[in-house]
């Protein structure tokens, strides 16, 4: 996003065909970044990965990381909400 200077990744092609169609000039379609896996689609040696967003910087923020995550959830909940599992990869 040129507008907000961040990155935003989904493996979701609904919420990507969305956001490409009601947001643009706020958001350019980069194309790939990376290979990431569908909860079913998972090795048993990936992790999830968390994704949270904050209404007040505009912004995503991604953990593969659990205590990581509990941290922003304790911590810094009054910024940070949590989305749920983005995508499931490997450490």
């Amino acid at each position: 996003s040129p507008a907000f200077q961040v990155h935003f990744f989904t493996i979701s092609e609904a919420e990507k065909n969305m956001i490409v169609a009601n947001w643009p000039g706020i958001w350019n379609l980069e194309g790939k970044a990376f290979y990431a896996y569908l909860q079913a689609n998972a090795p048993t040696t990936a992790f999830p990965v968390y994704r949270f967003w904050s209404d007040s910087l505009k912004a995503h923020f991604f953990t593969i990381n659990e205590t990581e995550k509990a941290y922003i959830q304790t911590v810094w909940s009054d910024i940070w909400k949590l989305e749920g599992k983005a995508w499931y990869a490997n450490k």
